[in-house]
């Protein structure tokens, strides 16, 4: 009899611990089911992208009517214009200008002249008006030179670079190493020179023939720089305003 009522236990028990089984299974495959449903936001959980790129919520294209301005002058004939800008602040396009030569150029990294802003590039300031150090731009009208910026969103990096781009010996041309904080970056033919600080006495000497990136340190007295622009930083003035900003629906 005893071994009758053993048995008997021992088979409710398993029972229940199969029922248990059984929901808590249950419940695993609902959970998965809602939560791949569900919307996310800065991509919680590894699904998707965040609810801002969502078919919703798509990334609109934007269009700015403001007056250029001049933020940089080399010479008289020769200058930089910030365009189709929000603020100083906020997006942007930087055209290099030589009107003696009939030259209007498209400089600001990853921009064409038919593709629209968008939400995200005005949120960002102009990568070459983000450059604060000292530009002194002595190099003849063959070259166009100017600082460009690269953020690594990935890891949170930001790199910046002096680009240099001969239109009569493209084989010349090349980008070398700046920084956030460099203080000044001097442009003649053929050289650039990097201060990094107030402090140096010497220049980093960049030969944009050699393809190396190597520099020779050179005393600042002693650099061969023929000619000054007439300004020596990139400048915006926040007073000039768009007379509208439209939202373009992808």
């Amino acid at each position: 009899m005893n071994n009758k009522n053993a048995s008997s236990g021992s088979g409710n028990v398993l029972k229940v611990i199969m029922i248990i089984v059984f929901i808590v299974m249950l419940l695993f495959i609902v959970a998965i089911f809602l939560l791949a449903r569900m919307p996310t936001t800065g991509g919680s959980f590894g699904y998707g992208f965040p609810s801002a790129m969502s078919k919703r919520n798509t990334v609109k294209d934007v269009e700015i009517d403001v007056d250029p301005q001049v933020v940089y002058r080399i010479d008289d004939n020769r200058f930089f214009t910030l365009e189709k800008y929000k603020d100083c602040e906020h997006g942007g396009f930087v055209y290099y200008h030589d009107v003696n030569k009939n030259i209007k150029r498209l400089i600001t990294s990853g921009a064409t002249d038919e593709k629209p802003q968008n939400e995200i590039t005005i949120a960002e300031k102009n990568d070459i008006m983000a450059f604060t150090g000292k530009f002194i731009y002595a190099a003849s009208d063959n070259v166009i030179a100017y600082p460009v910026r690269h953020i690594g969103y990935k890891y949170g990096t930001e790199n910046y670079y002096i680009a240099y781009r001969d239109l009569e010996n493209p084989s010349n041309n090349n980008a070398v190493d700046a920084y956030k904080s460099t203080y000044a970056a001097v442009v003649s033919d053929g050289v650039i020179y990097i201060q990094g600080s107030v402090i140096d006495k010497n220049y980093r000497e960049y030969t944009l023939s050699n393809k190396s990136h190597q520099y020779e340190m050179v005393d600042i007295s002693l650099a061969k720089i023929n000619r000054n622009s007439k300004d020596d930083r990139f400048h915006c003035d926040n007073k000039i305003k768009p007379r509208k900003v439209k939202i373009i629906a992808n």
